[in-house]
């Protein structure tokens, strides 16, 4: 584990229901929470040595 990692799990990260009463929660503020499966790709992506659209010729 990381420093950051054991002062992360030093607080409560669970939503509380005086936030959620107030609506500080991400569907409260508009954020509508994806799958991690949905959104890696698009990172995964940008990293291609080679474009899907171009031909993997070996010269």
């Amino acid at each position: 584990m990381t420093t950051d990692q054991v002062k992360l799990l030093r607080r409560d990260n669970v939503v509380s229901d005086e936030a959620k009463a107030s609506g500080v929660t991400l569907e409260g503020l508009g954020i509508v929470p994806q799958p991690i499966a949905a959104v890696v790709p698009a990172y995964l992506d940008r990293d291609r040595k080679v474009s899907q659209y171009q031909s993997r010729r070996v010269d």
